[in-house]
């Protein structure tokens, strides 16, 4: 913004989700696994 002088622009409370969508199930699955849940993933056509 200071630098090339452009307006705040809100990237939205989903956008680092929405950067690695398989890191951020690794990190759920992992964690629910930690809270005693066993997972299956499959994923939507």
């Amino acid at each position: 913004m200071l630098r090339d002088g452009v307006e705040y622009r809100d990237l939205g409370h989903d956008h680092f989700d929405r950067l690695d969508k398989t890191k951020v199930i690794n990190r759920l699955v992992r964690r629910l696994g930690q809270l005693g849940c066993e997972v299956q993933i499959k994923h939507a056509a």
